[in-house]
């Protein structure tokens, strides 16, 4: 066995077409590395989660502009409207109105709010001609990325090139909609390579109708929204040569986001007629990794890193009041990484040290009307500050001439606010054949109460002694992968405990403080499929989910019971491709239930997305697609409201090329 490089990148695809990515040679695509499930690059048949790769040249063939858009198509997944213009992931149901429960990891480090538990709010647009892929995980993920790590994990792969590459894209379409970026690696010194990624994209108002209860009336009348946003990112990155002794990395990351008339609280709020919303964030973070080769099998790594966040919420109170929150947060961390892959001869082994800080810097509030200044002071979580410290150690056993693998890993977390919390998986896979296995694996998760849990909101009061949310999963999974093909099916259940809501303690109605009360599941079957056939390509997925409360019996209805994708390519002569997809969601409700209000169901979603691109050169390479290609009115979701849904696009076309050289 040799020595296997520390996990990370993954293979380039800025200057790749589409012939190198899903043409003739199709394993290229399945045999990417998966680096987001362990501390060592593993193989999709020996990885123990539930983890898609998604390369670029796959979001670009589905004509994405947005991150969520990205990881649309995949089984168990939605991207649902949410404050501010967010579009809140979901995994495996419990569609809640807070985005709780999902670590989003920019290059391996967490970029979570420690506000609100979620990136979702702030960095829901992180640019994606800035990364070569995208790691979803469907399930936990405690064990390497503690908190967060709940219901799944979003692990963006920012860009770099093993080679000298640049690569200029530009995008316009129908609706205003624009992109522009940059990306390029380059040799700068003797085993030095620089690599850069530039990246804006935005689009102007809007002006989509939605649907309101007029308040004098009763009767129904509509207003709308902007729907007008802004996003930069920037990412340079300087490495050393990897296959040194002593390596070294350098990164600086940055990323803008202003976002202006979208939804606030609902067409149902205290201001449904001006139910509008806008935010603005920016972040910036600096990253240093360094990594030493002990042997041929075994390694350390440091790395370290300090984030600092800021951004800016405004929202309608009333007719005539506004309320504006800003808040600076930061986070410092630092983590040893231990790596054998030749431990007695047939396991790998990792143990990772590492110790974080995460601190609200301020949060400030204030409301006023056009004249007057009526309230000036700070959020009840502004100053709220935690420290973690954790081990983690995970393992893979592969029993000399026996078909089965064995995974088995824990992590122990030191919080300053209530202590110690442990987090065990376990993972057994039966290799049928060559190309099959069966895996039976098991987790748990946790998620420790974010600031305003603990500090407060002025409504809500904070709770110091809340303890961690945690959730248990199993999951039975059969994947098959040959040269040309991928089959994926995977059952699951999972029960989640000691969940944090607010409550009503004083019988006044209202919501006034946080306790550890509630349990939920959900199961549910996953299906996804894909062969490449000649000039062919074909792309199927699907998912049947329940998610509940189990104290009350309420199902979290707002998640679609029924998800089916279904993508459909073809490879022209002369460099032409035509690639069409289709998302349909079934049986969802327009929001989700509360105590009193029944929310409507809603129409099914049904979304049919065109791409055709034409391939000149090795340099030149052209495109078109057509958003939502039938004009259909979809709604989705609400999650914040019952106002019987968000409007979803409309019909849009939009062109663009891209030039590497």
């Amino acid at each position: 066995m040799t020595y296997l490089p520390v996990a990370g990148a993954v293979p380039d695809s800025a200057g790749a077409s589409l012939e190198e990515l899903v043409g003739l040679s199709f394993e290229q695509l399945l045999a990417i590395p998966i680096s987001s499930t362990s501390y060592f690059p593993e193989a999709p048949l020996d990885v123990a989660s539930t983890v898609t790769v998604i390369p670029r040249n796959d979001w670009e063939r589905r004509g994405a502009r947005r991150l969520p858009d990205a990881f649309g198509n995949l089984p168990g997944v939605v991207a649902l409207p949410n404050f501010l213009g967010a579009y809140s992931t979901r995994i495996r149901g419990y569609a809640l109105s807070d985005a709780r429960g999902i670590v989003t990891l920019w290059d391996g480090v967490s970029i979570n709010s420690f506000n609100l538990s979620t990136a979702d709010n702030d960095r829901t647009d992180v640019q994606l001609d800035t990364l070569n892929s995208i790691e979803v995980i469907r399930g936990p993920g405690s064990v390497h990325y503690g908190s967060d790590a709940f219901h799944g994990v979003i692990s963006l792969n920012a860009f770099e090139s093993d080679r000298d590459v640049s690569r200029l894209a530009g995008r316009a379409a129908s609706n205003g909609y624009h992109k522009a970026s940059y990306n390029g690696a380059s040799a700068v010194a003797d085993n030095w390579r620089l690599n850069v990624a530039l990246a804006n994209s935005g689009q102007p108002a809007q002006h989509r109708t939605y649907t309101y209860t007029d308040a004098g009336s009763g009767l129904p009348a509509t207003s709308s929204r902007a729907y007008r946003y802004q996003s930069n990112t920037a990412v340079i990155k300087l490495v050393s040569d990897p296959v040194q002794r002593m390596s070294y990395k350098f990164g600086i990351y940055y990323d803008v986001a202003n976002q202006d008339g979208f939804q606030g609280e609902g067409g149902q709020g205290s201001v449904p007629e001006n139910d509008v919303a806008s935010m603005d964030s920016d972040f910036v973070m600096g990253k240093f990794a360094s990594s030493y080769r002990l042997d041929d099998h075994q390694s350390l790594e440091f790395e370290a890193y300090r984030w600092q966040q800021t951004h800016l919420y405004e929202r309608p109170v009333t007719s005539t009041r506004d309320i504006i929150i800003d808040a600076d947060e930061n986070r410092m961390a630092a983590k040893m990484i231990y790596r054998h892959d030749n431990l007695f001869g047939n396991s790998y082994f990792s143990a990772a040290l590492g110790i974080r800080q995460d601190q609200n810097a301020y949060a400030h509030r204030r409301i006023f009307d056009a004249t007057t200044t009526y309230v000036d002071s700070d959020m009840p979580f502004s100053g709220v500050r935690r420290t973690i410290k954790s081990l983690a150690m995970d393992t893979k056993t592969m029993p000399a001439n026996s078909p089965w693998t064995y995974h088995y890993g824990v992590r122990i977390d030191d919080y300053d606010s209530f202590g110690e919390q442990l987090t065990p998986r376990l993972g057994a896979i039966y290799k049928l054949d060559d190309h099959s296995v069966v895996k039976a694996l098991y987790g748990r998760a946790f998620r420790a109460p974010n600031a305003v849990e603990l500090g407060g909101s002025p409504f809500i009061a904070g709770n110091p002694d809340l303890k961690p949310e945690m959730m248990d999963t199993v999951e039975l999974a059969y994947l098959k992968q040959v040269r040309d093909a991928k089959l994926e099916a995977v059952l699951y259940a999972n029960e989640w405990r000691n969940a944090i809501s607010a409550v009503d303690t004083n019988g006044d109605g209202f919501d006034d403080a946080y306790r550890n009360l509630q349990r939920n599941d959900s199961y549910g079957l996953e299906v996804s499929y894909q062969r490449k056939l000649d000039q062919w390509l074909v792309d199927a997925s699907g998912s049947i989910i329940r998610s509940r409360n189990k104290d009350t019996g309420t199902e979290y209805s707002a998640f679609p019971r029924y998800i089916l994708n279904l993508g459909v390519g073809y490879d022209f002569p002369g460099g032409w491709s035509l690639y069409v997809s289709n998302r349909a969601q079934l049986d969802a409700d327009a929001g989700p239930a509360r105590a009193t209000v029944i929310p409507p169901s809603l129409k099914d979603y049904w979304r049919t997305d065109v791409n055709a691109s034409k391939t000149f050169d090795k340099h030149w390479k052209a495109y078109a697609n057509v958003r939502n290609l039938f004009d259909r009115r979809n709604l989705l979701p609400s999650l914040v409201n019952m106002e019987g849904g968000i409007p979803d696009e409309r019909l849009s076309v939009d062109a663009g090329f891209s030039y590497t050289f």
